[in-house]
């Protein structure tokens, strides 16, 4: 549009949005609003197999929890084999919704099976507290066999605080995603706001 029509577009967007509660947000908080609703985002939760720089950091849509997107009954495509043998052989990890104790963010923290840390069992790819459902969520990489819904995992989070380093080891448990989901998010067409 002609950079004079924009406020213009802006304010009749904003009109006729007001009954469905549309208001301008920021990246921050478009970020929390997809991880409270489990939803991946590339290169932050999975790196795309094309763009994977070391061997076996690709992950397939099985360890992503993406196998209703798979059809393996429409006949050949690439990959169909291998994703065929690893859902024969079980997954040897899997992205999973965390519900993280306390209050700060797990962000990039790694997670062991129990609390000596003797043991990783995955890493924390987003991490955010959530103003929504009042809790810290976070989607990690667990390793099997550690991704069982209700399993307890360890935490461990380094925060900076007034310029100083914090070590936390908190418990987090695996949860089901999505972590929010509103009844209207199904509606057809969507209820007012």
């Amino acid at each position: 549009m002609a950079p004079q029509d924009a406020e213009r577009v802006w304010d009749a967007l904003f009109e006729a949005g007001r009954t469905r509660g549309i208001r301008p947000i920021g990246s921050r908080a478009l970020n929390i609003a997809r991880i409270e609703a489990g939803f991946l985002l590339p290169n932050m939760d999975f790196v795309p197999g094309e763009r994977a720089v070391f061997i076996g950091t690709g992950r397939s849509p099985l360890e992503l929890g993406l196998a209703w997107l798979v059809d393996f009954g429409k006949g050949h495509f690439t990959g169909r084999r291998a994703l065929l043998a690893e859902q024969r052989r079980g997954a040897r990890r899997l992205l999973v919704g965390l519900d993280v104790e306390g209050t700060k963010p797990a962000l990039n923290a790694l997670l062991y099976a129990d609390r000596s840390l003797r043991r990783q069992a995955g890493s924390v790819s987003s991490a955010v507290w959530s103003p929504t459902t009042k809790r810290n969520l976070a989607l990690a990489l667990v390793e099997a066999p550690h991704f069982g819904t209700d399993n307890t995992l360890w935490a461990e989070i380094y925060l900076n605080r007034e310029l100083v380093w914090e070590r936390r080891v908190v418990r987090a448990r695996v949860v089901e995603r999505p972590f929010f989901a509103p009844e209207r998010r199904r509606a057809t067409p969507p209820g007012e706001f």
